[in-house]
């Protein structure tokens, strides 16, 4: 598990939004979590996406809502899927007058006018005519308010991930994503949360059904595969990472990656680059 951070470059439209394509060969998508609003229109075929302690199958034509905070991953089910994916910045959402940290939507949308104001977003960046941003600005105002009004639930009495496992498990990624490159385990992990090692082992099994040492490894392999990207060499990237031996970077790393590190090394277009993410 990890937190994912999202850089809004453009300040009149700052929103990510891509089409996604993903395989049943691929590996699952690591469990992660972010503080922005996260809305998936499948366009083809299934998804298993589990979001904080619920797994379930989306299926073309759904809209899935991903709550500020909470932990998700998401996969191809039977055959290859593709989908939107539309995060909007905290700062978009506020200037509606909407608050993203108190945002408590339904996951499962079945909502004819908000997937037909989804369908114009789509039409309107991928076309892009005069005036698009404004036009794009607008439609997500009024999904996200449409959701807001109709699809809000009440945040004490809906079924919510264990609080208090959930913010163990954060903590510990957050101190593995600081001292990743760092010779780091279980017993140091939870000396700095102040808690014993085999509670910590036991809380992020729970929360990412993953062990500890595979969080970081996993953590280790996703820092490395941005200086792959950046041409940095195998002997400079295991210094950085904190991997002791190249064979055993290159088995972990294609266990976690799900292609060996050669193949992130060749030179790729920031679009490239994306599509793998």
């Amino acid at each position: 598990m990890y937190f994912e951070r999202h850089v809004f470059s453009d300040s009149d439209l700052p929103i990510y939004f891509q089409f996604q394509q993903r395989t049943t060969a691929e590996p699952i998508f690591q469990l992660h979590w972010h503080e922005t609003l996260e809305l998936i229109y499948i366009t083809e075929n299934s998804v298993e996406i589990r979001i904080n302690d619920k797994t379930e199958i989306y299926s073309a034509g759904e809209l899935v809502v991903i709550n500020p905070q909470s932990a998700h991953n998401f996969r191809a089910v039977g055959k290859d899927c593709s989908y939107y994916c539309l995060i909007p910045d905290n700062a978009l959402l506020s200037s509606f007058g909407i608050s993203p940290g108190s945002l408590s939507v339904r996951n499962r949308i079945h909502d004819e006018e908000i997937v037909s104001v989804y369908k114009q977003l789509i039409r309107e960046t991928n076309e892009r005519k005069s005036m698009y941003k404004s036009c794009a600005r607008a439609y997500i105002n009024l999904m996200v308010s449409l959701l807001v009004r109709n699809h809000t639930v009440d945040q004490h009495t809906a079924k919510r991930f264990d609080d208090n496992s959930m913010s163990i498990a954060k903590d510990a990624i957050h101190y593995i994503e600081e001292h990743y490159a760092e010779p780091i385990d279980g017993i140091i992990i939870a000396d700095a949360l102040g808690i014993s090692r085999s509670y910590l082992c036991h809380v992020i099994r729970k929360v990412t059904n993953q062990t500890l040492t595979e969080n970081l490894m996993y953590v280790r392999c996703r820092k490395a595969k941005e200086l792959l990207w950046a041409g940095y060499s195998i002997n400079q990237i295991l210094y950085q990472t904190g991997f002791n031996n190249t064979s055993h970077f290159c088995r972990t790393y294609k266990k976690m990656m799900g292609v060996p590190p050669s193949f992130h090394k060749k030179n790729k277009s920031a679009q490239e680059r994306k599509n793998e993410q």
